[in-house]
């Protein structure tokens, strides 16, 4: 459990470094990808290769200068492509990080992604060279009870949230329901009063009584 709640202080878990919301909506995904099919080689090719490429292009552009002539068409050029779990993430970010001080991060907003690169330092980046102070236990058990409050009073807030929704949702079903009801009603007075006009168009006028 430990892990996982480490895991949310890396780049991109819980969109961190992330917008809170994807930048494009489920129309400008579909009309980017379609757009996108007009430059894939050949049909048979998979989208995903030019998605791929785009975003190692994008990793490859956030490499300061120097890096980026060395290793830039090495990094465009990669075909290795390995999902990961978040604690397989958290772990291999972790370990990166202690040789690869460098980091650059840019959102890539048409596949609502994190692109985050290590490197070593280049010559004219500053980089934070402290080391990490070691945590007793008591500090350890603090920051954990700490990360556990926090992510259940994130839960209670979505509970909260979502039970609102759903108070919304009743609220504007009764509302759409009683005005049906009262346009029914209108609606039945409104023939009764043309039924009622009616007979008394055809009703007989009454005969006048003779004279005698």
């Amino acid at each position: 459990r430990m892990s996982r709640l480490l895991a949310r202080a890396c780049a991109g878990a819980d969109r961190t470094w992330m917008p809170a919301t994807p930048e494009l909506d489920d129309d400008g995904y579909g009309a980017r990808k379609t757009a996108l099919r007009t430059f894939l080689p050949t049909p048979e090719t998979p989208l995903q290769v030019l998605e791929r490429h785009e975003m190692l292009t994008e990793a490859a552009n956030a490499l300061p200068p120097g890096l980026f002539e060395e290793h830039g068409a090495e990094v465009r050029g990669r075909r290795h492509w390995e999902p990961l779990t978040r604690e397989a993430y958290a772990n291999l970010y972790s370990n990166a990080k202690r040789d690869l001080r460098g980091e650059r991060r840019l959102y890539h907003a048409p596949e609502d992604a994190l692109v985050t690169t290590l490197h070593a330092p280049a010559s004219s980046e500053e980089v934070d060279s402290t080391l990490p102070r070691a945590v007793d236990f008591y500090e350890y058990i603090e920051r954990y009870q700490d990360a556990v409050a926090s992510r259940k009073a994130d839960e209670a807030e979505a509970r909260r949230l979502e039970a609102e929704a759903e108070r919304a949702r009743i609220a504007a079903e009764e509302e759409a329901a009683r005005l049906l009801a009262e346009s029914s009603m209108l609606t039945d007075e409104e023939e009764e009063e043309e039924e009622a006009a009616a007979e008394g168009e055809d009703a007989p006028e009454p005969e006048e009584p003779e004279e005698p």
